[in-house]
């Protein structure tokens, strides 16, 4: 397989949507520019648990975006059956650790990475 077979194989799983497995939820301005978006990823060999990613442009951030992603992320991991979801952080990041606490994540520091924090959170945790 060459590499550019390798890349255009990567670039169609990442542009083709899996709603089985994969949803995104993006937010634009009213002049369609895009300010966050959020993806909750069922781990393959694990459906019943989901990995969250979540960005939003700096200057939305501490707008409430981040936290009507979350609750809309929460409402459909429910809805598909995902019981638990997990992420990665850094431990720097103070607006991402106020978000996973504000909805009551759980977050331990990796021990091979201190600097990152393991968070995780059981779907039917209100």
């Amino acid at each position: 397989v060459t590499a550019s077979a390798t890349a255009h194989a990567r670039l169609i799983g990442i542009c083709t949507a899996d709603y089985d497995r994969t949803i995104n939820l993006s937010a634009m301005t009213a002049d369609g520019k895009p300010i966050g978006i959020a993806r909750l990823s069922k781990f393959p060999n694990r459906p019943d648990a989901a990995e969250l990613k979540l960005v939003i442009v700096d200057a939305y951030q501490r707008t409430g975006l981040g936290t009507h992603f979350m609750e809309e992320l929460m409402r459909i991991a429910r809805n598909e059956g995902v019981q638990e979801i997990r992420t990665v952080v850094l431990d720097q990041n103070e607006g991402m650790i106020k978000l996973f606490n504000k909805h009551k994540f759980t977050l331990t520091p990796r021990s091979d990475a201190p600097h990152l924090l393991e968070v995780s959170k059981k779907v039917d945790d209100a």
